[in-house]
């Protein structure tokens, strides 16, 4: 995104220098924040409130009027933009674009939804012009945010229009050509971020598509095909973006674009497995495997007489096709049958790399082959408990034998590293487990916990594991970085247990006094291991030293809002408390540019973004229809007011 360099573009830069003035005058990321950011967060806020103003209205106000009063806001805010970008505000042009767009997306739902005011058609209709006319406006103001928002909003009206057998395949017609332009757009102006944004949102709408095609087609194998062929030419229009780059430049790719054509043939190949796996049967979605197959090597053979079967282009096709074919063997086989062709693929590969003395090919011959030799013994083999306590013994015997062997022959050992790994992965999962169930178990026992919160205790023993041995892990001096690694790798399983045991706890109907207490003080000593993790970071990466005192503040900030949010007895959903935020964030603000403190008005900018993300988050579900329009209407309009008087006061400390 260019948001950075669209602040530059907003405010010159001063001839004289800052300490001619004595004051710090903002740069960088501060007047990103206070230009962009809240700003943009505000016209978002304002959209909610008319969307919750379109609720509360209802019995007072006709649907004609209300669907056109909505609308009506998107016009005013794009007239707005239209007039600050030709003020040469190009910052708050975008925004309130940004907003225009999103109000007119969002406004063809409420209309055809709650208003009853549109029907299909009109919602396709109306989808088409805020799409193509918001893409203009993107390259009218070069803003690639704008084209990012909106393709996302590009996506809303399937989800109204698709209610109908027509409008099924007339949205599928319409998201086909609107990702199309899109591309096209992103092409020209080399705008990375938009073709991942399309795929993602692509795969939410294709997953959609399941509930709405299975009501209005019959044929279970007719809503597979369907579906399959729609992710195929979707997909495909981003991969043949790439793919006809590469053409243009003799086959080379940039390192995006191969992302970008992996990722999106990964869809496609998941998808077409998938749904044509559950709607009909192994031998079918094999089939049909096969057949996407067979197009990457048609694909691969074009690209190898076009610019060399060694280039870039042809060697993803390469990839993407052994994938594939490896896929749809073991789909289209049952039993011992899948295994004696896939040792026979695997055989073939290897002789196609020796004949054509190609390394890849040998590569994935033998990874096959492993693969193929991993699942015969897994098929083999009753996967039970004891199995478990087993290989963790052996790995940990394997371990210590080679540290022994280390330290006689004292030369370090990447098995050694690699054993090391294993065995604190596997002490990890079996502390984890056995705390889990003896601890839980003694608890039952004594009556102290209630069966809706053990998934609670179960993540928060195994949440402490995790981090214990992550801490232990780190300290391997034997390893090296790879210690380091490893440490990273167990920290984040712990945390993400602590992230399932809140979840837990909040979700809980009743919390006993343990679990409280158990959830706070691993929160507040999950605190020490992401210290732990930033200065590892800092060890790997000494360019991240700046961030660590940030990184450490945001998680503390993190920890201690889910303390305060995952128990009954502590209510921080007020929207008092967001109030005062804001207040005191505009106080800070003003008097940072008073003082010409650079670090009073970020703490404000950081205090404004809190107080807007408590006030979604937590306060507008405990507010009624009218106290969530006056609260998302008045915060907007304060965070667009504070971001205006950010831009100006700072525009004219640097004109000073």
């Amino acid at each position: 995104m260019n948001n950075h360099n669209d602040t530059q573009n907003h405010f010159p830069q001063p001839h004289s220098p800052q300490a001619q003035s004595g004051k710090q005058t903002p740069a960088g990321g501060e007047l990103f924040v206070g230009l962009n950011i809240l700003s943009k967060i505000g016209v978002v806020f304002i959209i909610l409130g008319v969307i919750a103003f379109a609720a509360v209205s209802e019995g007072y106000i006709s649907a004609t009027v209300r669907m056109l009063m909505i609308f009506a806001v998107g016009a005013v805010m794009a007239g707005a933009g239209e007039l600050f970008y030709r003020m040469h505000s190009v910052i708050f042009a975008r925004a309130l674009t940004l907003g225009a767009i999103i109000d007119a997306a969002i406004s063809v739902l409420i209309s055809y939804y709650s208003l009853e005011a549109v029907n299909t058609i009109a919602v396709i209709g109306i989808g088409t012009g805020i799409s193509l006319g918001g893409m203009m406006l993107a390259w009218r103001y070069r803003s690639q945010t704008v084209m990012i928002i909106t393709l996302i909003c590009a996506f809303l009206p399937f989800f109204a229009a698709a209610d109908t057998e027509a409008g099924l395949y007339s949205t599928i017609t319409y998201l086909l050509v609107i990702q199309g332009a899109a591309v096209i757009v992103a092409a020209h102006k080399r705008w990375a971020g938009v073709m991942p944004t399309g795929m993602a949102c692509n795969f939410i709408t294709a997953v959609s598509m399941v509930f709405y095609a299975k009501e209005h087609i019959n044929s279970e194998f007719a809503v597979a095909v369907l579906i399959s062929l729609y992710v195929l030419v979707s997909y495909g229009i981003y991969s043949a973006y790439t793919l006809l780059e590469a053409v243009r430049n003799n086959g080379k790719m940039a390192a995006g674009d191969q992302v970008i054509l992996i990722i999106s043939q990964t869809a496609t190949i998941l998808a077409v497995f998938c749904f044509m796996s559950i709607f009909t049967d192994s031998v079918s979605a094999g089939a049909a495997l096969f057949m996407l197959a067979a197009l990457y090597l048609g694909l691969k053979i074009a690209l190898a007489a076009t610019v060399g079967q060694k280039t870039a282009a042809a060697v993803c096709m390469d990839n993407l096709f052994l994938s594939t074919t490896a896929i749809a063997l073991f789909t289209a086989f049952a039993g011992e049958y899948a295994y004696i062709v896939f040792h026979l693929f695997a055989a073939v590969v290897m002789v196609w790399g020796l004949l054509s003395n190609r390394q890849m090919l040998r590569v994935w011959g033998y990874a096959l082959l492993s693969v193929a030799e991993w699942c015969f013994l897994t098929y083999c083999c009753f996967i039970n408990g004891d199995i478990f306590a087993w290989q963790f013994t052996l790995n940990a015997a394997i371990w210590l034998g080679l540290m022994i062997l280390y330290i006689v022959r004292k030369r370090e050992s990447v098995l050694f590293n690699v054993y090391t790994a294993a065995a604190m992965i596997n002490l990890g999962a079996y502390a984890s487990y056995m705390l889990s169930e003896k601890l839980i178990g003694l608890l039952i026992r004594t009556g102290t916990v209630i069966y809706g919160t053990q998934g609670l205790y179960a993540a928060a023993f195994s949440a402490a594991a995790w981090m214990l041995l992550g801490f232990v892990s780190g300290k391997l001096k034997h390893m090296k970085k790879g210690a380091a690694g490893l440490s990273l790798s167990l920290y984040t399983v712990g945390l993400l247990f602590l992230l399932t045991a809140n979840i837990h706890n909040a979700q809980a109907s009743e919390n006993t006094v343990l679990a409280v207490i158990l959830t706070v003080a691993l929160n507040v000593a999950s605190v020490l291991a992401a210290l732990d993790m930033a200065l590892k970071i800092k060890s790997l990466a000494p360019k991240f030293a700046r961030a660590v005192g940030l990184v450490v503040s945001s998680y503390g900030l993190y920890a201690l809002t889910v303390t305060l949010g995952s128990n009954k007895w502590v209510v921080f959903a007020s929207c008092i408390i967001s109030i005062v935020y804001l207040a005191m964030a505009a106080l800070w603000i003003v008097f940072g540019f008073r003082k010409g403190n650079a670090l009073l008005r970020r703490f404000g900018l950081a205090l404004a973004l809190l107080s807007a993300a408590k006030l979604f988050l937590f306060d507008f579900k405990g507010l009624d229809a009218v106290g969530r329009t006056l609260m998302f209407i008045g915060f907007g309009l304060t965070l667009l007011c504070i971001s205006f008087a950010y831009g100006f006061v700072s525009k004219k400390m640097k004109n000073k």
